[in-house]
């Protein structure tokens, strides 16, 4: 072996001697010009064909004089024995299973170079796992010379994975899930499909359960629902003709906050994240134009227009103070002084009635004496000759009950309501045909809404001035009145989704979704009002025209719904004010019945009502849990609730019956109600009884 050695060294020198005694120069090295893979990536336990390029730049054949082994890095090995490539290939050791390639001695590397290549397999316990094999600098020893620097490459090996299931999810969710899995969003299609809710992922390739490298793609195809929708970021208000133009305000801002909500980094409250999970179960089921009749009724689920109740129980509430006074100014014009009680039943009367009351029901039983009685009260005994006259000083309690009822339409909720009021007052005889007074009021009101979605209860307390003049058969009368109003709302609706939709908030079970939310605020009441008429009398018929003008305005302060599910559904609402301004012309008949006892007068009135102001009206509104309410900014989910377009006009009308009895005790019961309304239908009962003290 020794001599072989000396031999092929003796071999070289003799050949590196020849080049300078044919005057040539010295050849130059051979080099290992690259090592490559491909692919450069593969799964674990896959493969890669990897190549080893040789260069010769020198005319004639480099062999080697000893043998190159190349050892691989630790976890590759060759896949598959044997190799390719323009080198000798026989001369090539890799064996399968073997972590390193050999170039056996004696091999050539013909001019112009040649190439190696080997198929090499590695495994990765990590997502990725970078194998970088290098060949060092001296390592091709030739005859021609050694390599003078070396030559490195790398391939990466990634872990398997299995691709999960995406269909059905949104694509956000699906992203997440693959990324969770060490995967990739691929290509991303779009196409219309009725049965798979918007923006759901319907196809993915590879598909669900296949094995893939870590970091590979997988394309996914969404739904666009029923295909309508122009605008991918207005799934509902870009389809043409499918939201009402009501309800657009309120579609915008749902998708202005469902799009907030889904903004990179963004870290979301539990209740927010609720919210986000309704947004897509909602765009899910109706998004791209599917089932209008639904998305309509969710929309209306969702608007709290309810709360637009609050302005019409107000102006109920000053309508009521309006009767009560006004029915304690028609008594005073009639003569009516000392305690007077309408609307409530007091019971027996006292004093100078009783005395009459006594006397009259001696003169039916036939039994004599009852009239001493009243000496046990005080009073004059029922005395025929004493003189009495009003005092200046009079108090009253006046009562009403009012029931009605508003129908549904697109802007409003329907719903019936009950109020009930009371108005308690002193006042004063300025000279006889001049009165004002003081009077305090109190009404209580409850307003069910017929589609069950909740109900409104209402409080209100009031401070009133009013007066009267009247000369001859003229008269005008004057109200001013200031008030508070306390309102506790409830709001309970519920809508429906596609079961099937990419998400499940915690206020839904299977396809049914409801929330229960309270609130509570108050507000401020004024309202004015003068009346003016005038009476003709022909025997025991009394008739003659009167004009109103009434004035009524209501602040409603803001307030924020309660959301004790957190469901992120509940709604923030700014203030709202409304006025009522009404001119009421029309005229009043009655006539007096007289009888042995007692003096029995039905009447009527019929007015017609024109409303001069009472617009329409836009309350504003947004999300509670939208991220950016209470910023410099304002809320995104920002939308209006709009009110009924007003009737301008209208009629009211009533007819009651009343009887004045001759010991100062009258009664009487009235039926009042509203004629040519669209939308709301009142009635009201007036009755009870009034004693009017007389003093000496």
């Amino acid at each position: 072996m020794l001599r072989k050695l000396a031999i092929l060294g003796g071999a070289t020198l003799l050949l590196a001697r020849s080049f300078v005694v044919m005057g040539q120069a010295a050849p130059t090295p051979p080099t290992i010009s690259g090592i490559t893979f491909s692919p450069t990536a593969f799964a674990s336990g896959g493969t890669s064909q990897m190549t080893i390029t040789f260069g010769n730049a020198n005319a004639v054949a480099a062999t080697l004089v000893q043998t190159l082994t190349d050892s691989f890095p630790a976890g590759m090995t060759v896949a598959t024995a044997g190799a390719t490539g323009t080198c000798t290939t026989g001369a090539v050791g890799a064996a399968a299973g073997s972590g390193a390639l050999t170039y056996a001695a004696g091999a050539s590397i013909p001019a112009g170079g040649c190439s190696i290549t080997v198929s090499v397999t590695a495994r990765s316990g990590a997502a990725k796992t970078d194998y970088t094999n290098t060949i060092p600098a001296g390592a091709l020893q030739t005859t021609l010379g050694a390599n003078a620097t070396g030559a490195s490459g790398t391939v990466s090996v990634q872990q398997t994975v299995v691709v999960p299931n995406v269909v059905g999810m949104s694509q956000a969710a699906a992203a997440g899930a693959l990324q969770a899995a060490g995967l990739l969003v691929g290509a991303v299609g779009h196409a219309p499909s009725t049965n798979v809710p918007y923006n759901a992922v319907f196809s993915q390739n590879p598909g669900a359960g296949a094995s893939a490298t870590a970091g590979s793609a997988v394309a996914i195809n969404i739904s666009t629902g029923a295909g309508s929708a122009t605008n991918p970021n207005s799934p509902l208000t870009s389809v043409p003709n499918f939201i009402d133009p009501a309800q657009m305000s309120l579609a915008a801002a749902f998708e202005r906050v469902c799009n907030e909500l889904q903004t990179p980094g963004m870290t979301l409250t539990a209740t927010q994240q609720n919210l986000l999970a309704n947004c897509n179960a909602i765009i899910g089921t109706h998004g791209g134009g599917v089932d209008p009749s639904g998305m309509k009724d969710t929309l209306n689920a969702l608007s709290g227009k309810q709360s637009i109740a609050q302005q019409r129980t107000g102006v109920q509430f000053s309508g009521q103070q309006f009767t009560n006074i006004g029915a304690r100014l028609a008594q005073l014009r009639q003569g009516a002084g000392g305690l007077s009680f309408s609307g409530l039943d007091l019971g027996m009367p006292t004093a100078n009635g009783l005395g009459e009351f006594l006397a009259m029901l001696g003169d039916m039983t036939g039994i004599h004496g009852l009239t001493g009685l009243t000496r046990l009260i005080g009073g004059n005994g029922g005395d025929d000759n004493s003189a009495v006259t009003p005092s200046r000083w009079g108090f009253f309690v006046n009562g009403s009950l009012r029931r009605g009822t508003e129908d549904a339409s697109i802007y409003e909720t329907g719903f019936d309501f009950r109020n009930s009021g009371y108005t308690a007052g002193a006042d004063y005889r300025l000279r006889d045909d001049l009165v004002v007074g003081l009077a305090y009021g109190h009404s209580n009101g409850n307003t069910i809404f017929t589609d069950g979605t909740g109900r409104l209860d209402s409080r209100g307390n009031s401070i009133s001035m009013y007066g009267t003049y009247y000369h001859n058969e003229l008269y005008v009368d004057a109200i001013g009145t200031f008030g508070h109003v306390s309102y506790g709302a409830t709001r309970n609706t519920s809508w429906s989704i596609d079961d099937s939709s990419t998400s499940s908030p915690t206020n839904c079970s299977g396809s049914d979704c409801s929330i229960d939310m309270t609130g509570s605020t108050g507000a401020r009441q004024l309202a004015l009002g003068t009346n003016v008429g005038y009476g003709f009398h022909y025997l025991g018929l009394t008739f003659g025209p009167d004009a109103a003008l009434n004035y009524t305005r209501l602040d409603v302060n803001p307030f924020t719904e309660g959301d004790p599910s957190e469901t992120g559904m509940a709604l923030a609402f700014a203030r709202q004010t409304g006025e009522s301004l009404l001119l009421k012309t029309g005229g009043h008949l009655s006539y007096a019945l007289n009888t042995k006892y007692f003096v029995l007068l039905p009447d009527a009135r019929a007015h017609y009502v024109h409303e001069f102001k009472d617009d329409q009206r836009a309350v504003a509104a947004h999300f509670v849990d939208d991220p950016s309410a209470g910023t410099s900014n304002s809320p995104v989910s920002d939308f209006v609730i709009f009110t009924d377009p007003p009737k301008r006009n209208y009629f009211d009308w009533a007819v009651g019956v009343s009887a004045q009895f001759p010991f100062g005790i009258s009664a009487f019961i009235d039926y009042n109600a509203v004629a040519g309304e669209d939308y709301i239908h009142t009635h009201e009962f007036a009755f009870g009884v009034r004693l009017q003290r007389l003093v000496d």
